[in-house]
């Protein structure tokens, strides 16, 4: 038996819950029939991409490459900025119905590399272009052209020419159901030398002088050469660390590692022999994705709250009914490198 096949036992007989986080966290809320209140039902028109940055969800969340817990009472999730964006990229853009000429369409580039069952090792990969992501030529292209035409893609706006653009690698290893590593590799593959209001336009009353509230970010800033890397490591966990070499100490690396490796383990029990490696490949990829032929597997699992006969009235109130509750977060710098960023998250319930 498999280290993994050994974890989803504990999994299934409730001895440890090592799917308490996972990949639950949608990349896309906005346009959805969960968050419409609108008069006549146009969820589409009601909440588009362009609101999501500044309006607050009621009964789910989205985020770039990101987990959370089942009950998705706390979301972990990738925030970007090139520079150049009017925004952060924060979630997935697309077009609603009513925008693309094929209906509703997200129009980014993002892979699901790698999932175990019990997420106890996941990778992601975003490609970020290095211009300005075209919002406007997407919106306007596709609303323009008829059904019996093509989509306009982001390939065919020309943000990846020339080969500017960034691989952002999200990689999760868990070494408790409760202490989560984080590994983010950004490559730059141009020839480059190289929360929203707040860093694209520097308003410092745009956060809360007191560190408190619903969100919380770590930023880093990151100047990078021509095909340079550079490793941001974070620990997600709900133990405090003795000292602030421990949470990014040899065992960080060797968690990930030994996750990895289990994870090939895994997949080698699931994989008919035979196969060439790059059908391997693509069978492991399709099962991390998230419609695979075996659920259990997959990144995007969506979580979203259910709604008890209790909650009509709070659903009915919208904003002004929303429940008040508190989880706190604090994000403690630790040790820092030339090319290697670290942050430690602790949560309490």
């Amino acid at each position: 038996m498999t280290q993994e096949e050994k974890r989803l036992q504990e999994s299934r007989a409730r001895t440890t819950h090592w799917k308490r986080w996972g990949p639950y966290l949608s990349e896309r809320a906005w346009g959805t029939v969960r968050e419409d209140y609108s008069p006549n039902g146009t969820a589409w028109d009601y909440f588009p991409h362009d609101h999501a940055r500044s309006k607050a969800y009621r009964w789910n969340e989205d985020g770039l490459g990101g987990i959370s817990d089942r009950q998705q009472f706390i979301c972990f999730a990738l925030a970007l900025w090139n520079g150049h964006d009017p925004i952060l990229k924060e979630r997935l853009f697309g077009l609603t119905g009513s925008e693309g000429n094929h209906g509703e369409d997200v129009k980014e580039h993002y892979f699901y590399l790698d999932s175990t069952p019990t997420h106890s090792y996941m990778k992601y990969l975003y490609k970020y272009p290095q211009a300005e992501f075209p919002y406007s030529r997407l919106l306007e292209e596709n609303r323009r052209r008829g059904r019996g035409a093509l989509e306009f893609e982001l390939l065919d706006t020309g943000a990846f020419d020339a080969d500017r653009y960034f691989d952002v690698f999200v990689e999760y290893a868990k070494a408790t159901p409760e202490d989560i590593l984080i590994r983010l590799q950004v490559v730059n593959r141009g020839p480059k030398d190289g929360i929203n209001n707040y860093i694209v336009h520097g308003a410092q009353e745009a956060v809360n002088p007191r560190r408190a509230g619903t969100k919380a970010a770590a930023h880093y800033p990151l100047r990078m050469g021509p095909g340079e890397t550079v490793t941001v490591r974070l620990r997600f966990t709900d133990r405090a660390m003795l000292s602030p070499q421990e949470p990014f100490g040899a065992d960080f690396e060797q968690i990930f590692s030994q996750r990895q490796r289990e994870a090939d383990e895994f997949y080698t029990t699931v994989t008919p022999e035979g196969l060439p490696a790059d059908a391997r490949n693509v069978r492991r990829q399709a099962l991390a994705g998230p419609d695979p032929p075996l659920r259990v597997f997959s990144w995007g699992q969506r979580r979203r709250h259910r709604r008890q006969p209790s909650d009509r009235l709070n659903w009915v109130g919208g904003e002004a009914a929303l429940a008040e509750w508190r989880i706190t977060i604090s994000l403690e710098s630790r040790v820092s490198q030339s090319r290697v960023k670290n942050n430690l998250i602790l949560f309490r319930r």
